[in-house]
């Protein structure tokens, strides 16, 4: 069984070296969130800076196997990218998953989240075997260079407990990829054809509504969280992300 070491990588010149194969072996349409990139793109993305971490993975003869881009974004997330090169994709899964578990193991990290179109669902099927959860599908969120438009990405999402889960029934064998059925997207559904009534009826029913809101009380109030509750200090009002 092949067995995998990870190190970080600046060195301009080595960074410029993977970019070549990374292209000469036809894996520059896959190996970023953005597409295909340039060289001077992809120095910046790779560039060694606070927050930006780019480490490879290599065999026991110091071969480069794959490699992987991430970066730091709020609540302590890091977005990440990762790509196995040809001569290693069929240890891809065992290679990556020991670069996540590097990458929590040396970092204060959180999660590990990313993006991929849905129709890559090979780059599903290998977050998922890796630890990661199918979070959700996001509508025209990735552009597709090659069919010159946006298609459906789709949200997967690792922590160090999913990973952790997922290596318990891993086996160490690394060898098949699940299968894995992208969410959809929810149809929009039909708008309700509501009866015409009379006049009379629609007053005397806007009639029963303000009663029971100026009884109530609630007339131009919406509380959320214990307000809601009649708790009557004040304090009930939420806001997102707090």
């Amino acid at each position: 069984m092949r067995e995998f070491r990870y190190k970080v990588v600046t060195d301009a010149a080595v960074r410029s070296g993977l970019y070549t194969r990374m292209v000469s072996e036809g894996l520059a349409d896959y190996a970023c969130s953005e597409g295909r990139v340039t060289l001077e793109r992809w120095m910046e993305l790779t560039e060694p800076r606070d927050g930006n971490l780019f480490g490879v993975s290599l065999d026991r003869f110091g071969n480069y196997c794959g490699m992987a881009t991430f970066t730091r974004r709020e609540y302590r997330m890091w977005r990440f990218d990762f790509t196995a090169f040809r001569q290693a994709f069929d240890d891809a899964v065992r290679q990556a998953r020991g670069a996540f578990e590097w990458f929590f193991g040396m970092t204060d990290a959180t999660a590990l989240y990313g993006i991929t179109p849905a129709v890559f669902r090979h780059s599903v099927n290998l977050a998922t075997a890796c630890g990661f959860a199918v979070v959700s599908r996001l509508p025209s969120a990735c552009w597709l260079a090659r069919r010159n438009r946006y298609v459906d990405g789709v949200l997967v999402l690792c922590t160090r407990k999913t990973l952790e889960d997922s290596n318990m029934g891993f086996g160490g064998g690394g060898g098949s990829t699940p299968a894995v059925t992208t969410p959809t997207v929810e149809p929009t559904p039909k708008a309700e054809v509501t009866k015409p009534v009379t006049e009379a009826a629609t007053a005397a029913r806007q009639n029963q509504k303000d009663k029971a809101a100026k009884a109530a009380g609630l007339r131009s109030t919406i509380l959320t969280g214990e307000g809601v509750m009649g708790s009557g200090n004040g304090q009930g009002k939420t806001l997102l992300g707090q």
